[in-house]
């Protein structure tokens, strides 16, 4: 599913009847209904799926020992995504107006798949690490990381375990510890392919 927090977000976009391209980015595992949730939310407010894709990315919870996805996207990765920007154009340009176009047909479900309850838990940081530059403040999208009492404290309430502050520290001296990520490892680090509708 996509995360509730760009939900909301994209909640206050609309259009009318404008062309889109609703495109996700997954850990290599699967993004199961996420493509579909967020095609059906652009139509709903007033946008147009005229291709739609889903790429891979580095896992969240990748680790140096325990990679998932790592390195992606790759340069395969950004040739595919051209190639896809290209088929796009050409698509367009075969039509005058976007009712021509046929519904896009894309992987996934309705009724979307439920989402579990939010566990909460955030990064951590090594105080002997760190640095206080706040770097990890600057790149937390949902402001969950503050300084308390001369510390790093991230929310776990808040926090959406992204880890972007855990890949973007300079120091590396955040770290999110998860037992999924020894589960994600052993099972989803076969390759796979950005898969594309158009």
């Amino acid at each position: 599913r996509v995360a509730e927090t760009a939900m909301e977000r994209l909640r206050a976009f609309h259009a009318h009847q404008a062309p889109v391209v609703p495109v996700v980015v997954y850990g290599n595992r699967d993004y199961e209904d996420a493509l579909k949730e967020l095609s059906d939310t652009l139509v709903d407010a007033g946008f147009v799926p005229v291709s739609a894709g889903a790429f891979v990315g580095e896992h969240s919870f990748s680790r140096k020992d325990m990679p998932i996805a790592a390195g992606r996207p790759d340069e395969a990765d950004h040739e595919a995504a051209v190639r896809f920007g290209r088929a796009i154009k050409e698509k367009l340009e075969k039509v005058d107006e976007l009712s021509c176009l046929k519904p896009l047909e894309m992987k996934g479900n309705f009724p979307y798949k439920v989402k579990g309850p939010s566990t909460p838990q955030a990064p951590v940081t090594d105080e002997n690490l760190c640095t206080q530059c706040e770097y990890c403040i600057d790149v937390c999208p949902v402001s969950a990381i503050s300084i308390v009492d001369d510390r790093m404290f991230s929310d776990p309430a808040t926090c959406i375990k992204c880890c972007a502050c855990v890949k973007e520290c300079p120091e590396g001296a955040r770290t999110f510890d998860t037992p999924y990520t020894a589960m994600l490892h052993k099972n989803f680090s076969a390759r796979r392919e950005p898969e594309l509708f158009i």
